[in-house]
């Protein structure tokens, strides 16, 4: 399903916080070889991992 149109869970806002961030890589000259609706939606699987790791590592300190 094309991950832009389709809201699942609420997460538009992780979209536009995505579409955010492709945005400034590709200011600052990071390119991508894939389709812009794929690395949206590459960016905002990893941020869950990323928080998920974060939330980790506080509850270890």
């Amino acid at each position: 399903s094309d991950p832009v149109s389709s809201n699942q869970n609420g997460d538009k806002e992780k979209l536009i916080e995505a579409a955010k961030l492709l945005s400034i890589q590709k200011e600052v000259g990071f390119n991508f070889a894939e389709e812009e609706k794929l690395t949206l939606k590459q960016l905002v699987d990893h941020e869950g991992c990323d928080r998920a790791k974060k939330m980790e590592w506080e509850q270890r300190e």
